[in-house]
């Protein structure tokens, strides 16, 4: 079997025997910090952890225990134990609702603070994860030292933990759950296994007990069968399980955060606090970043910057870009009103040992040659500055008015988010705006900077029955018509219906400026009504 980068794989389950109770455990850490300001993480955890906490969960009868701590175990409860034996038995045991949704998000949340170790974290529910770290062990110093630094980093974040390495998924899950070894060397899985229990092969508990009336106890002995029969009595189930551990069978790792193309990391020696420290790093990773982007002639259009806190807190910061970039002091400044935002957390928390850049999403560069009017210049700036006030103050609020092709004026133009409009216009020609040049040929009917919706109606008085008015009234104010351009006649769609309406831009005495309409030609409306559709500037 060969590893995502082609070379032999190696694969680490890690396991999580305590982890509803341990979860438990933290928070009530955590707690107890905020009520005494100064006391150390670890010594509050070994108070915790000294006390029997068992999540229970309902059953007949009553409630059952779910899981069980360290010190709950070694006073002799198990799992499955109603909860009135289990106080009989032990009276100070303290008992929490198992909540599996808050375990598979603390689950994943651990999935994604580890992935600093290797892109390729999958989940083994409920309470352990699978990591690919074929190729990526020396960089840690060995598969000795990686999986010690793992082992060593979860326990200090609160967590009971057991680690595995083999050649496969099934090997390592069945060596950490019920062997003693740490890692089983290449291409010696059968040797690393045979010893274990029947539930190592990863199967249901009736299965296992059935597999030990039948008198195989071992994986070794499992193995030894001949196929047919175990199909024939215990299904595939069973011989699919036996393919994995023999390795005839591939069991991908799907990760939890899917890999980018193009990524670029920074490791602090010690905990970084400092918001300038850490844009400092975010200065260097942006330039590899976009060297690497330019070497293949593309640009990021989606940016993801992770920072992995020392306590095991992952914090994402995603920005996105009208136009793919590889510039970047570009990147920086899409990325740094984001992380100011999170500086006060940044500052208060246990601090950053690891930062992270992905370029989750790419598109080709297209350079381009500004002409004399520099209006693809001008087209670059704008972009530019949808992308920073998007991410200052959220893509919906930065919006622009788009065309639609209709003659009706209320309906000629929708509000979309700016930055939207610009990605769309990359990729449909004649979506962009209208070069300056270009603009002169063909001039749009003129419309009004304010438009009211819907628009407002208005009393009139006008020389002739078709004519414009010479004096209206609206919102209780009376204007004199000083002059008037028009009518600019707009007919419904036919397979709407409605009337027609001839629409005026009128001028008052006093300089205000007006758009106008009348609804319904005399003749066609028994009574055509006047409505103020827009002012003009």
């Amino acid at each position: 079997m060969s590893g995502a980068d082609g070379r032999a794989r190696r694969v680490m389950h890690v396991w999580l025997p305590s982890l509803a109770t341990d979860r438990l455990s933290i928070e009530r850490v955590r707690e107890l910090r905020r009520q005494r300001s100064g006391a150390a993480f670890s010594e509050l955890l070994a108070q915790v952890r000294a006390e029997p906490l068992a999540t229970v969960m309902p059953a007949s009868g009553g409630r059952s225990i779910d899981a069980l701590n360290e010190s709950a175990r070694a006073a002799g409860l198990s799992v499955g134990l109603s909860l009135a034996d289990a106080r009989a038995q032990f009276p100070e045991l303290q008992s929490d609702p198992s909540d599996p949704v808050a375990d598979q998000e603390t689950l994943v949340a651990i999935g994604r603070a580890v992935d600093r170790y290797t892109p390729f974290v999958g989940l083994a529910p409920p309470s352990g994860l699978f990591l690919d770290i074929s190729g990526c062990a020396h960089l840690f110093g060995g598969e000795e030292a990686l999986r010690a630094d793992i082992l060593k980093r979860l326990s200090a974040w609160g967590y009971e933990v057991k680690a595995a390495i083999a050649d496969s998924p099934a090997v390592a899950w069945a060596v950490a759950r019920h062997g003693e070894m740490g890692i089983i060397p290449p291409r010696q899985s059968r040797e690393a296994v045979a010893s274990l229990p029947v539930e190592a092969l990863r199967i249901a508990p009736d299965m296992a007990s059935m597999l030990r009336r039948l008198g195989l106890k071992t994986v070794d002995a499992v193995l030894c069968q001949p196929r047919r029969p175990l199909l024939e009595r215990l299904g595939p189930w069973l011989t699919r399980r036996i393919d994995q551990i023999e390795e005839r069978e591939s069991e991908p790792i799907t990760p939890l955060t899917p890999t980018a193309p193009f990524v670029a990391e920074h490791n602090f020696a010690d905990p970084i606090a400092h918001l300038e420290a850490i844009e400092g790093a975010l200065r260097h990773l942006a330039e590899r970043l976009s060297r690497a982007l330019e070497q293949r002639g593309e640009g990021a259009r989606r940016l993801l910057l992770r920072l992995f806190h020392a306590d095991g807190a992952v914090r994402e910061v995603r920005v996105g870009a009208s136009r793919p970039l590889a510039d970047p002091d570009r990147i920086r400044e899409l990325l740094a009103p984001r992380l100011a935002m999170l500086s006060a957390r940044i500052e208060a928390d246990s601090g950053i040992d690891l930062i992270r850049l992905h370029a989750e999403e790419t598109g080709p560069l297209d350079p381009e040659q500004g002409d004399f009017q520099q209006e693809k210049v001008a087209f670059a700036d704008i972009a530019r500055l949808v992308d920073v006030l998007s991410e200052r103050l959220g893509a919906d609020a930065v919006q622009c008015f788009v065309p639609v092709d209709t003659h009706q004026p209320g309906k000629a133009y929708l509000r979309r988010p700016a930055r939207e409009w610009l990605e769309k216009g990359r990729r449909e020609a004649g979506s962009q705006p209208m070069p300056a040049s270009l603009a002169s040929e063909r001039l749009p009917p003129l419309r009004p900077i304010k438009v009211f919706t819907p628009p407002e109606p208005m009393e009139t008085l006008a020389s002739v029955p078709d004519g414009p008015p010479i004096r209206f009234t609206w919102r209780r104010v009376s204007y004199h018509v000083a002059a008037a351009e028009g009518p600019e006649r707009i007919a419904p769609p036919w397979w709407e219906g409605g009337e027609t309406c001839d629409y005026y831009r009128v001028e008052d005495i006093e300089g205000h400026r007006f758009w106008i309409f009348r609804q319904g030609l005399y003749g066609e409306a028994q009574q055509p009504r006047w409505f103020m559709h827009g002012l003009f500037a």
